[in-house]
């Protein structure tokens, strides 16, 4: 039983990292901060429903509030969230996923494209669809390739 948790657990992390490249490791803080703070009596809710809205909660808040500046360390900045010079995301996953980041050249560039769009067109709106993750590119061969060596081991 305690082997199927493990891979449950390596499962999930791995889906989370490779669709929001920070899903992962938000799944593991939000798992421990959980453990650690006994949220086991709250309110007399089914303990899974518990774990995933505690998970939610901590993964909403930093792709809100931790991750952007964070990114900017790696020279990424977010896209806006709410259309802004007639450039907004599609939809709401995009952010949410955090497929928002780009350079500041080409946000500021996006940007100029959109509001010069919106003068010569008016009702116009700019959907971005998909941008890039927040920290580095090319992750996904790099992880793929860390669990390839991990699970030659078993």
């Amino acid at each position: 039983m305690f082997i199927l948790k493990i891979i449950k657990r390596l499962l999930v992390f791995s889906l989370l990292t490779l669709v929001t490249q920070v899903g992962g490791l938000m799944y593991i803080v939000s798992h421990i901060i959980y453990s650690s703070i006994k949220l086991k009596k709250l309110l007399g809710y089914k303990e899974s429903l518990r774990r995933i809205s505690f998970h939610t909660i901590i993964y909403l808040m930093c792709t809100f509030f931790i991750i952007p500046p964070i990114a900017g360390i790696f020279g990424r900045v977010p896209l806006p969230l709410f259309p802004k010079n007639n450039l907004g995301p599609r939809t709401i996953w995009t952010v949410i996923l955090n497929r928002n980041y780009v350079r500041p050249l080409l946000k500021e560039t996006a940007l100029k494209i959109s509001s010069e769009m919106a003068a010569k067109h008016s009702g116009i709106k700019i959907n971005y669809f998909d941008a890039n993750h927040p920290f580095f590119k090319g992750y996904l061969y790099s992880f793929i390739t860390l669990l390839f060596y991990i699970f030659q081991f078993f």
